[in-house]
């Protein structure tokens, strides 16, 4: 399953990028200085973060990855400073597993935090573009608003 959800995640960044969306994918998930600089200096300078929701990944922001050498502590990392900077507002779901569809089967952070917010279902590859259109779409609104706010606030 974890190798589906990286290459599923490959196709993800690819189609952004296509989309002329710059993205921030670090599949060395590099658990060091350097790597949670990378991704707080990505975090900033997002209009969105899109947190990709697997079990492993719930169970990781929760601290209860049991796994011995796990990038747990990244994921808590990661998803703790997105909410930080951001705001649940600014973090959309991306639903990468059938069992995780049903927000009530969230738990920890991701569910306090992500629990009432509509969700991008890409649990297949077939729903991959139609999740991709949806998120771009997702940047552009947001983009705009902050561009309406910008000229509003100055006039």
């Amino acid at each position: 399953e974890g190798r589906r959800v990286v290459a599923r995640m490959r196709i993800v960044d690819r189609e952004l990028r296509a989309a002329g969306l710059r993205t921030h994918f670090d599949e060395r998930r590099a658990n060091d200085d350097a790597g949670r600089t990378s991704m707080a200096e990505a975090v900033d300078e997002a209009v969105l973060v899109a947190a990709f929701l697997t079990r492993r990944y719930i169970e990781r922001t929760a601290g209860k990855d049991p796994t011995p050498g796990s990038d747990a502590k990244l994921s808590t990392f990661e998803f703790d400073y997105a909410c930080r900077r951001k705001g649940p507002s600014r973090i959309v779901p991306v639903i990468f597993e059938t069992g995780c569809r049903d927000p009530d089967s969230w738990t920890g952070p991701v569910a306090v935090r992500l629990r009432e917010k509509p969700a991008v279902d890409m649990v297949d590859d077939a729903a991959v573009m139609e999740g991709v259109a949806k998120l771009v779409e997702m940047v552009h609104g947001l983009a705009r608003s902050a561009r309406r706010a910008s000229h509003d606030h100055r006039s």
